[in-house]
């Protein structure tokens, strides 16, 4: 199984990482990054980086390494979870910036939405452009538990960040219903996610049921790639990620 990968310069994209390199099946995890990535790439021979300076184009060399793409998971951290992270005490880089450093205004639908659903795109043409269409393709997409599809509705906080995620899900159903027999969107629609040290409002939040564990976060996505015991294309409550994920930690790996 060969995996496309993005954040691992965050920690729910590092703890993804680490819990694909331990099941047997994957045989490769191609990372997307902003900027080169020497310590991870050390970290296991099936890992190859790409650096992109502009994600909405990628190179000839990525696009070949597409065609064989079994799943993607899209784990840029969210718009929301930089600011509810910054209350836990969680600093989480990657794509879109961090708590202390979150997306720049006017750059949310960019980020958040465009570049998704340009990888969604291109693992597709990828792949019938070299006739490796066998399996259909998985497309994980962390959103949040306050994204909005309604991007009329009047919004008092987090507008372009939230509104971006909303339309970033409606767009990958989209790919999904037009290509029904090579692709499927599964949502992930988590809401605050604890690392292992967490701030005493991080535990707090936790028993509000908004809360979830990076491990459990990222085994509940391994789980729907590597197990395939997802239910086609859906959208995923924090309680259901949260139970998966339980399920697949006490399995252990395949």
């Amino acid at each position: 199984m060969k995996v496309l990968l993005t954040g691992t310069s965050g920690f729910i994209g590092r703890e993804t990482l680490r819990q694909l390199l331990l099941t047997t099946i994957v045989r490769q995890v191609l990372v997307l990054s902003r900027r080169p990535l020497s310590d991870i790439k050390a970290l296991d021979k099936r890992i190859e980086v790409f650096v992109l300076d502009n994600f909405n184009e990628y190179p000839d060399e990525l696009n070949r390494k597409l065609a064989d793409v079994d799943a993607v998971i899209w784990c840029v951290p969210r718009y929301l979870s930089r600011i509810l992270n910054s209350l836990a005490n969680v600093n989480d880089r990657a794509l879109g910036g961090s708590a202390t450093n979150p997306t720049p205004a006017g750059k949310c639908q960019e980020v958040e939405m465009e570049y998704p659903v340009n990888a969604a795109r291109e693992v597709l043409k990828a792949k019938e452009a070299s006739r490796e269409v066998n399996e259909k393709v998985r497309f994980l997409f962390i959103s949040g538990i306050l994204s909005i599809k309604d991007q009329k509705k009047r919004l008092w906080f987090l507008e372009e960040g939230r509104r971006a995620r909303g339309l970033a899900e409606i767009k990958l159903f989209e790919v999904a219903e037009r290509n029904r027999e090579s692709f499927e969107t599964v949502i992930i629609k988590v809401g605050l996610v604890l690392g292992r040290e967490s701030h005493i409002m991080g535990y707090l939040l936790g028993w509000t049921g908004l809360a979830i564990k990076v491990d459990e976060v990222a085994a509940g996505m391994v789980r729907e790639v590597v197990g395939r015991t997802g239910n086609g294309s859906e959208t995923v409550s924090n309680g259901e990620v949260r139970r998966r994920g339980g399920e697949w930690l006490r399995k252990g790996p395949e």
